[in-house]
């Protein structure tokens, strides 16, 4: 039993909720075959500038994101969770990768409930706040207020618009807070995702445990579904009430994505100066081939694309497991696989 953070307690549903079974989603007829596709988190978090991935050559943001996109063809900007890049780094992102290379972008941290700095709101965002709230290190969405709020939204849309454009999002990630339980409150703040971003391709992550009870769960595909969000999985420490276990459900059938953010327990709700030494974790082999393949393979069967991202974004553990599970996908089924040193995991 894993107590939740609302207080309920209930079993944990650890598999994959059969979404056709639940009469939620129309029998899948004819179809491509799935397209995998698997990457990082980050291309840019300083702990893998330092790790020696990047060879001596890539040394600029033009270089490293030509390196990376060389070896996979998607990437998840996290960058601007914290602050909005203005359209025309954007479009240099598109410049800088090859055609069919696609980006997932990380929303801005008050659309999902968090805090973010202060200085690193846009112009306009800023100059829509009172004094004293300006004066803050840190806002919350609470003390920006609406219009200010409609005017993050604005911001991010022109952002990202370059991408949409080109044919280069793939789905923009709303990740909600450990505090943010299952109820009306929540159910009222998925659907203004829809009234807020009509037509935008978004995938909804969650990070408390209550959202895995089973009644809950079948409840939030139905409700993603309707709203035509795609429910992200995830792999993360077990057991743990602010952490969801590895629930896997198709609610848009054109995608399914998979984010695999490591099993450091110890470090998961510790405060840390940087979000890298959170997700320190270096899946091996064993764990890769008998647990993350099997549900790679599994959404495969059910989404015409499946997004799968290491957010285990400490120096290379996420780029190394991300070319490992890419060769395990193409290459022939791995047997006698033997695990890493365990000294190498965090």
């Amino acid at each position: 039993m894993v107590r939740t953070g609302n207080g309920r307690e209930g079993p944990v549903q650890a598999s994959f909720l059969d979404v056709d079974a639940l009469g939620l989603v129309a029998s899948r007829t004819t179809v491509l075959p799935s397209r995998v596709r698997v990457g990082a988190a980050s291309w840019t978090d300083p702990t893998l500038l330092r790790s020696g991935w990047y060879p001596a050559g890539a040394s600029s943001a033009t270089a490293r994101l030509r390196h990376y996109s060389g070896r996979f063809d998607l990437v998840e900007a996290d960058a601007p969770f914290y602050a909005i890049p203005v359209p025309a780094v954007t479009m240099a992102w598109t410049s800088r990768t090859p055609p069919g290379f696609i980006f997932n972008v990380k929303t801005h941290a008050l659309l999902t409930g968090h805090r973010t700095r202060t200085a690193r709101l846009p112009g306009p965002v800023r100059a829509l706040l009172s004094a004293d709230v300006a004066g803050q290190a840190s806002v919350g969405p609470a003390d920006v207020g609406p219009p200010a709020m409609e005017a993050v939204r604005d911001a991010f849309e022109e952002s990202i618009a370059p991408l949409r454009k080109a044919g280069r999002l793939g789905v923009v990630l709303f990740q909600y807070p450990r505090w943010f339980v299952p109820g009306p409150r929540a159910n009222a703040t998925l659907a203004s995702i829809r009234q807020e971003f009509p037509d935008m391709p978004v995938a909804v992550e969650f990070r408390n445990a209550a959202w895995a009870i089973p009644d809950v769960m079948r409840e939030v595909v139905s409700r993603l579904r309707d709203l035509r969000l795609t429910f992200v999985g995830v792999d993360s420490p077990h057991g743990l009430s602010s952490a969801m276990p590895p629930v896997d459900a198709v609610t848009t059938r054109h995608l399914a994505v998979l984010r695999l953010h490591g099993r450091n327990a110890g470090a998961w709700d510790a405060r840390h100066e940087t979000a890298a030494t959170r997700f320190r974790y270096r899946y091996d082999e064993v764990e890769l081939v008998g647990e993350i393949l099997p549900r790679v393979r599994r959404l495969a069967g059910e989404a015409n694309e499946v997004h799968v991202l290491f957010n285990n974004c400490h120096g290379d553990d996420g780029v190394r497991n991300a070319e490992t599970l890419t060769n395990l996908l193409t290459g022939p089924p791995a047997t006698g696989v033997q695990s890493d040193d365990p000294s190498q995991r965090g």
